[in-house]
């Protein structure tokens, strides 16, 4: 398996799944993890109707815009290096992960994948490319 990386854009692939930064291509993304009522479980967040539910769709949008628009700073600062884990064939996003450095030479990662895509192996093959454009 070969692992790309492209360093000036942040981005790294396998082949099969790609990571890169969080872009406004990847609203929609955002906008079912937030919905995704696993994900809603896991991190204690309100049940929320699906979300492309049209009674609230455009605040939902606007939100995931504001989230996506905000992770340059985050990578600017060296807090938090998130990526959108998306299908290398497809370009569909699938889940994120994210790298947060906690100082010598430590740190954490974090991840999800759409509970739509659960059933892909992801996971994995994110946290080893993650590992990767880390080191």
């Amino acid at each position: 398996m070969a692992i790309s990386i492209e360093a000036p854009e942040n981005r790294v692939s396998d082949g099969v799944i790609s990571l890169a930064p969080f872009e406004l291509a990847d609203t929609v993304t955002v906008m079912k993890w937030d919905a995704d009522p696993e994900k809603q479980h896991w991190y204690d967040w309100p049940l929320t109707p699906p979300w492309n539910d049209p009674d609230t769709y455009e605040a939902r949008r606007a939100h995931a815009e504001r989230v996506v628009r905000g992770q340059p700073a985050a990578w600017d600062a060296g807090e938090q290096f998130a990526f959108i884990i998306h299908s290398a064939e497809t370009g569909e996003g699938l889940g994120w992960i994210d790298l947060q450095p906690r100082g010598q030479g430590r740190g954490n990662i974090a991840y999800g994948v759409l509970t739509e895509h659960t059933c892909k192996d992801v996971r994995t093959p994110g946290v080893l490319l993650a590992c990767r454009y880390a080191f």
